[in-house]
């Protein structure tokens, strides 16, 4: 613990020491681990998380995306935790600038 802090609430001790939050930490983790896999960097079989339609005419610009993720199933809670599974729509989210 650090002592003499102001704020009282969790939010406001961050802001004082210029920290994130642990949400935030591990979602820039996530994307950071995310685009060394579609990089190459990290040797992992990417192609079952990429949407590829070979042959297809997409119907919208974020489908013709050649970096867009397709979110795998979840049936399950449990599932839903999966990295796989929770990376997807955030990685989405980020403009094509940033996935460079």
């Amino acid at each position: 613990m650090v002592g003499g802090l102001k704020g009282s609430t969790y939010q406001e001790k961050l802001a004082e020491l210029g920290l994130q939050s642990l949400q935030e930490r591990r979602l820039e983790a996530d994307l950071l681990l995310f685009q060394k896999v579609t990089n190459g960097v990290c040797k992992v079989n990417r192609e079952k998380w990429q949407n590829e339609r070979v042959g297809e005419r997409p119907n919208t610009r974020a489908a013709a995306d050649p970096t867009r993720v397709e979110r795998p199933r979840a049936r399950l809670e449990v599932r839903s935790n999966f990295y796989t599974v929770r990376i997807a729509d955030d990685w989405n989210r980020l403009t094509g600038c940033r996935r460079i």
